[in-house]
């Protein structure tokens, strides 16, 4: 068997380089002849001589059933064992027996050491006195509204679980985090026979609170490490960089902060009729402002408005105020105004309305494009903007149309009263429908789809005879059409020539 003993050599309470192990060799006959020209080989590189201390009772060189011999050695500490933690090996020993052949080595009786039976063969190990520690920090941040999104104030829970390393008892163990707002680290459980002390089968956890701030959802993460360390029981300091999820390696912890980045624009018009007379002309200008805001839960940049109905105009989207700090950054508290001019076309006129919307773009601090669609009046919608043009409107009354409606109509050339004309206007554009009767109650004349002032006096009825009608007085009727409107109806004096 092969056994050994650590020792301090330099006293300083730790392991170091020439420390010494002392190993003692015990030899003992477990066949049942004596042995003759017993030896120890150990191959450990930098072991010194192999001596023998004692055993051969009857000093008789052969190594009697009954006897035990022991042997010792001292082997020097290198900084390879140092880092290994332990040293391994295994001590021969060789024997002749009284029928061997001195010179015939494979007749020799045979045994690696073991390390505690004269039956077995396991390599001798030294554990070699270290103190260790090892502290993993685990993070979860919660989401009280279950949105899926962090806010300033939601609250990082930290875990931190403390293990012993080495195969020293730790005592003064402290916990340390340099992360500016955590709450204080607490003590969760783990030492399980109350003594203060980090033994080598415990695992001790703390924990601690962090509410994340505007800063860290800018960053969209939360890093940082903690710090363990404690005393071994010669007062020699150990201590260990936290890591994520393992003892054996010293990683930050990173909490991914989910960023909210959000833009909304909100573009209203208002209608400019430059001539004051109550309708919209070519050449009349919509007025447009664009209110552009954060809706999320971190700055925007580069922000960018573009709108393709000015931009085809060939007028800008001009910025007016909002970036109060001058970053030209769009934080979460400032609202941003733009505006643009856009001239009516007669396309415009045509269609009755300007219809678009414009596009506000941006970036979160980590670099991820945002946009909107505008809407007309809410920043959570994107409804198109609609300027429907003016017109005054229709005052033209039955009685008006009636009251205007042609007396006498001459046609003789001299361009006064030369048809029959019923009054309209602009506002109201009705539509007629006219029929005439002469005395005896014949339609002489008829137009009951869009009558358009063209009755001069002729007859569209050959039964009077002829186009010209003779003069005399005239009965008419006339609809407007798709009004609520009773007929109105009159007489006309119809002079020819």
């Amino acid at each position: 068997m092969k056994t050994s003993v650590y020792d301090d050599t330099d006293a300083s309470g730790d392991v170091t380089v020439g420390d010494e192990v002392t190993y003692t060799f015990t030899v003992t006959n477990v066949g049942n002849v004596p042995l003759s020209d017993v030896t120890v080989t150990d191959p450990l590189p930098g072991l010194g001589t192999i001596a023998f201390v004692g055993g051969d009772t009857n000093a008789d060189g052969n190594l009697d059933l009954d006897e035990t011999w022991t042997y010792s050695a001292v082997y020097a500490i290198t900084q390879d064992d140092i880092n290994a933690g332990s040293i391994t090996n295994q001590a021969i020993a060789t024997g002749e027996g009284p029928l061997g052949d001195p010179t015939d080595p494979t007749d020799d009786a045979m045994d690696d050491s073991d390390d505690d039976s004269p039956l077995e063969d396991d390599p001798t190990v030294t554990p070699l006195p270290m103190g260790g520690i090892a502290i993993v920090k685990d993070s979860v941040l919660a989401d009280p509204n279950g949105d899926g999104f962090a806010e300033v104030g939601d609250i990082i829970t930290y875990t931190f679980t403390v293990t012993n390393t080495g195969n020293l008892p730790l005592s003064d163990i402290t916990i340390t985090d340099p992360l500016p707002g955590l709450s204080g680290i607490t003590f969760v459980g783990g030492d399980v026979n109350n003594n203060d002390t980090l033994d080598l089968d415990e695992i001790w956890t703390y924990t601690a609170t962090y509410a994340i701030t505007q800063d860290d959802l800018n960053n969209g993460n939360v890093s940082n490490q903690a710090v363990a360390t404690g005393m071994t029981p010669m007062n020699n300091p150990v201590m260990d960089n936290s890591d994520n999820n393992s003892p054996v390696e010293d990683d930050p912890t990173d909490t991914p902060i989910r960023q909210n980045g959000a833009i909304a624009v909100v573009k209203t018009a208002a209608l400019g009729d430059l001539n004051n007379d109550g309708r919209t002309e070519v050449g009349d200008i919509i007025t447009y402002t664009f209110t552009v805001t954060n809706v999320g839960n971190v700055p925007i940049e580069n922000v960018v408005l573009m709108d393709d109905l000015i931009e085809q105009a060939g007028e800008l989207v001009v910025y007016v105020s909002g970036d109060t700090n001058n970053d030209d950054i769009l934080d979460l508290d400032e609202t941003w105004i733009y505006t643009a001019i856009y001239v009516i076309t007669q396309a415009d006129i045509d269609a009755g309305q300007v219809e678009n919307q414009a596009v506000a773009t941006g970036e979160t601090p980590t670099g991820t494009v945002v946009d909107d669609d505008s809407d007309n009046d809410s920043p959570v919608e994107d409804e198109p903007t609609i300027t429907v043009f003016e017109s005054p409107p229709c005052t033209l009354s039955r009685e008006d149309i009636k009251d205007g409606t042609s007396k006498v109509v001459t046609p003789n050339g001299d361009t006064f009263n030369e048809f029959f004309t019923i009054p309209n206007s602009a506002d109201c554009n009705y539509t007629y429908g006219v029929m005439i009767f002469n005395r005896w109650g014949n339609k002489v004349f008829e137009n009951r789809e869009d009558y358009n002032n063209e009755w001069n006096g002729f007859s569209q009825n050959s039964f009077v005879g002829g186009d010209q009608l003779p003069s005399g007085t005239y009965y008419y009727v006339i609809e407007v059409k798709g009004e609520n409107f009773e007929p109105i109806t009159g007489f006309i004096f119809l002079g020819t020539k």
